[in-house]
């Protein structure tokens, strides 16, 4: 559907501070509503439909594509769905139940929009943001350590099994290093699926925190070799940057994201040198011919299948551990020039603010309520 708006949206979007999803439905809402563009609704059924005047604007739920509550549109405005989906594969058969329910699929990148799109969906591609008044550029670290950061979720996805692998190499060689590592999170289960990863990290089978903290500490990392490690509950947003901060690097090797990985982006933000792959989500960044940190970019990663019990999920990246520990190498003695980036990096960085994506919002509410 399109043409001008007839009604304010309904929006129906997670929110919370200690966790990426909450962060990103808290701002897009915050931002809409005080345009004007949205209504929040805070009171709503989870299951069932209940029919409301106008379009809805709410999170999809799941790879089956579920909405995030019972409410929908009426037959004369849209569905207008906004979602972060790695498993491509899996939401390949449930497709054909998402094209009856959402009119429009608002990705959190091109790489998303991509299969998407090709299932047979209407897409349109809006970039999470940052807040600039919290996230901006600080004064690079001063200290003698060399501190790596490492932030979100401890699970597969992630790779944050090949950030230990290649931290505790780079530690191996070096002794005046540190790893910052904000790992905790509300589903601290999913770091268990790190089985899938025996190879470079545990040795197959399901781990308590107590267990992978061990495993952790058998390669070299925790409090005790001089390590900050946070992997109890959440970290509220607003006190990320003081740990950024102190960071010379962070790297992000995932094996797939929908979106772009927020820490990246706040690290960004902030001017922090960061250690990405060319692939999936963070495409959107890597890709610009202003991007700033091309010298420390992760460009030989091999698509494979990932999969469970038997069960092909999605098409993610499987990154090449010799090349990060390549590139924290290089970051390790290029940190002075790294430094000095701090100002460029944060400038491109600072371009992706929330009103930038309300922005973006806003022009789709336009187009299909």
């Amino acid at each position: 559907m399109s043409g001008p708006r007839r009604s304010v949206t309904k929006c129906i979007l997670p929110s919370g501070d200690g966790y990426g999803w909450g962060i990103c439905g808290g701002k897009v809402s915050s931002v809409l509503e005080s345009r004007g563009l949205v209504e929040i609704v805070r009171d709503y059924p989870k299951v069932g439909y209940v029919e409301d005047e106008g379009s809805v604007l709410q999170a999809i739920a799941s790879v089956q594509f579920n909405p995030f509550s019972g409410v929908v549109a009426d037959l004369d405005h849209s569905n207008i769905g906004f979602g972060f989906i790695e498993d491509n594969l899996l939401a390949a058969k449930f497709a054909p139940m998402g094209r009856r329910f959402w009119d429009v699929v608002v990705c959190g990148s091109s790489w998303m929009s991509k299969w998407i799109r090709d299932l047979g969906f209407d897409t349109e591609v809006i970039l999470q943001g940052v807040d600039p008044s919290v996230f901006h550029l600080t004064a690079p670290p001063e200290d003698d350590l060399f501190t790596v950061g490492s932030f979100g979720k401890f699970e597969y996805r992630k790779s944050q099994d090949v950030v230990v692998k290649a931290f505790s190499i780079l530690r191996s060689r070096h002794k005046d290093v540190r790893l910052m590592a904000l790992w905790g999170n509300q589903w601290l289960k999913q770091s268990t699926h790190l089985f899938q990863a025996k190879d470079w990290l545990f040795d197959g089978g399901n781990y308590s925190l107590d267990d992978i903290k061990n495993a952790l500490h058998r390669s070299g990392i925790g409090p005790s070799f001089g390590d900050d490690i946070v992997m109890d509950g959440n970290v509220m947003n607003h006190l990320v940057p003081k740990i950024m901060s102190k960071c010379d690097v962070a790297i992000f090797p995932a094996r797939c994201e929908a979106g772009q990985a927020l820490p990246f982006q706040e690290a960004t933000a902030m001017g922090v040198p960061s250690i990405v792959p060319v692939a999936t989500g963070f495409t959107d960044y890597t890709d610009r011919a202003d991007y700033p940190m091309g010298d420390l970019l992760l460009r030989g990663g091999k698509v494979y299948t990932h999969g469970s019990s038997g069960v092909d999920l999605g098409e993610w990246t499987m990154p090449c551990l010799d090349e990060v520990i390549s590139q924290l190498e290089y970051a390790y003695q290029m940190r002075d020039k790294l430094r000095s980036d701090r100002k460029k990096i944060a400038d491109f960085g600072g371009q992706f603010t929330w009103d930038a994506t309300a922005d973006r919002f806003e022009a789709v509410l336009n187009a299909w309520s």
